[in-house]
């Protein structure tokens, strides 16, 4: 019987080529996820931004619908330099007929705000009137803010035109490098 004096085992390059591969699949499978997550993220991002439309629409819409009365002047058309679009809108609720009562919506620092407001004279503050009202002594109306809810965010470049009884709505939701387009037309039902 013999005895051999060779050692089994893998040589240096076996040993570095099996290195070099495993690492090469550790790098693709972090590199497929990682992509997954960005995808992801972005994904979601896009969602949140159509939510938050999606949200500042229906609210705009269906208090529009219910109005009585436009106070805010709209053009036409969009693009008429000497009379552009307004960044704001306020009307007469239709919800709450008596008292009077105004329903503002604007946006302050990318979110959508709904404002509840009244108008009155300072003689008399407990009788509300429309907002174009003037006294005796040709004062306007003072205008008193009942509340102000915050509505949706990341709303960018929110816009009103219209005419008859058509309001147009265009604006964009905007977050980082995502972006997504809204623009509506509504009917106001009680708008004379």
């Amino acid at each position: 019987m013999k005895f051999s004096n060779l050692k089994k085992g893998f040589t240096l390059v076996e040993v570095l080529v099996a290195v070099s591969v495993g690492l090469v699949v550790i790098l693709l499978s972090y590199t497929c996820y990682d992509l997954a997550l960005r995808f992801a993220e972005r994904e979601n991002r896009k969602v949140e931004l159509v939510q938050n439309g999606r949200v500042a629409l229906d609210r705009i819409t269906r208090d529009l619908r219910q109005s009585q009365e436009l106070a805010t002047d709209l053009p036409a058309i969009t693009n008429d330099p000497d009379n552009p679009p307004p960044a704001e809108i306020m009307f007469q609720d239709g919800h709450n007929q008596e008292p009077v009562q105004y329903i503002r919506y604007y946006v302050a620092e990318g979110k959508l705000h709904r404002e509840f407001s009244h108008y009155y004279f300072s003689d008399d503050p407990d009788s509300w009137v429309i907002a174009s009202a003037v006294d005796e002594f040709g004062h306007s109306a003072e205008k008193a803010v009942d509340a102000d809810e915050f509505i949706a965010e990341y709303i960018d470049h929110l816009v009103f035109w219209g005419e008859d009884r058509v309001v147009h709505i265009s604006f964009s939701t905007l977050s980082l490098d995502e972006k997504v387009d809204f623009l509506t037309s509504v009917c106001g039902r009680n708008l004379r």
